[in-house]
């Protein structure tokens, strides 16, 4: 398919980020179906997303692919996908059943230690035939993943030190699964 550059249309929004500094959106949207902060409220709604998609691809290591036949290749994305639905139901109810008055700051699910403790559970829980020791897996699961909270710090805004990373996969950075 060619694509001509005349019926290829877009506009830049600039946002005012509250350091000062300016972002630089580039949308096909137009202005007279959605306004200046609408794009900026949309743009922001993306960050969950953004983090879902880092998650997929830095922790499940939804990339590194096993096959190269179409079927197999399908069968690892699905598998990653099944995965990460599953991780995110266990995380969900933990985090709705967080106490937040318990706490300084509100708390969620650590997510990189949640990972590694399904890794290291959920395979039994799929092969176990006894339901007794299932559901005994299954809380085991649930147990470990509520013990790792970590505070929720809204807007939050440190200026990076690059020259400090020293080590490139610092302990919360470190594969989990």
């Amino acid at each position: 398919m060619k694509i001509n550059k005349a019926d290829t249309k877009f506009r830049v929004v600039i946002v005012d980020l509250p350091n000062g500094e300016k972002e630089y959106l580039a949308t096909n949207l137009d202005k007279k179906s959605f306004s200046y902060d609408d794009i900026k409220n949309v743009y922001s709604l993306r960050w969950g997303i953004e983090t879902n998609f880092h998650i997929l691809k830095e922790n499940l290591k939804i990339e590194a692919i096993s096959s190269s036949k179409d079927e197999l290749i399908k069968q690892d994305i699905y598998s990653q996908m099944l995965a990460y639905n599953t991780l995110q139901a266990f995380i969900n109810t933990n985090d709705e059943k967080i106490e937040q008055d318990n706490y300084k700051h509100q708390m969620k699910t650590n997510m990189n230690m949640a990972i590694g403790f399904f890794k290291k559970y959920f395979i039994y829980i799929l092969i176990e035939e006894d339901e007794n020791i299932k559901f005994s897996l299954i809380e085991q699961l649930e147990n470990a993943i509520r013990r790792h909270l970590v505070p929720i710090r809204k807007n939050r805004h440190y200026p990076r030190n690059k020259n400090r990373v020293k080590n490139k996969h610092s302990i919360n950075k470190r594969k989990s699964f």
